[in-house]
């Protein structure tokens, strides 16, 4: 019963928020908008869940997971706000092998 308690302690395995405010979140974060439990944070460059919130380390990697969309969404309109893509298919792959060229496309 101590390890329990001690474990319990160490790792939250409760959730203090309902599951339909974690999946809201994950909307605004699939639309590169923090959420109010789920953030985007520089240091680990995706979206985490705030520390003080109490949900269990299986749900936050789920939700990191989930919200990698998030990321991507960030990322790419990061690269077209410095690149303009003209409209018409022949200017974004030509806009597209150019940026490769510079290399200003993250890998």
């Amino acid at each position: 019963a101590v390890a329990y308690q001690e474990m319990s302690e160490i790792e939250r395995t409760d959730f203090e928020i309902s599951e339909a405010a974690l999946v809201r979140d994950v909307i605004y974060c699939c639309q590169g908008i923090d959420g109010h439990h789920v953030r985007y944070s520089i240091k680990d460059d995706g979206y985490v869940v705030d520390q003080h919130v109490g949900v269990p380390a299986s749900a936050r990697e789920l939700l990191r997971k989930l919200c990698e969309l998030g990321w991507l969404f960030r990322r790419v309109r990061s690269v077209l706000s410095t690149h303009p893509v003209l409209p018409g298919p022949e200017s974004v792959v030509s806009s597209t092998a150019s940026m490769a060229k510079t290399g200003s496309v993250a890998q």
